[in-house]
């Protein structure tokens, strides 16, 4: 999205997310998928093994080393 212009809007506990000075998305939260959608983003998901994020703390540096989950 080069050379877009987003705009955080929030009252309370609502949010709004403008692109352009258009309504993308908006709710009492707004997650990351919701902003890449909004910013016709493409991303993929990687569901991790919980266990293993919480033994571990942190995600790994290298998307290479994050343990999947199934």
């Amino acid at each position: 999205m080069t050379g877009s212009r987003v705009t955080l809007v929030l009252g309370g506990d609502w949010t709004g997310l403008y692109v352009n000075g258009w309504l993308a998305a908006e709710n009492h939260s707004l997650s990351a998928s919701d902003v890449l959608d909004a910013l016709s983003i493409r991303y993929d998901v990687v569901p991790v093994d919980e266990r293993w994020l919480e033994d571990n703390g942190s995600l790994p540096q290298r998307l290479d080393d994050v343990e999947t989950g199934t």
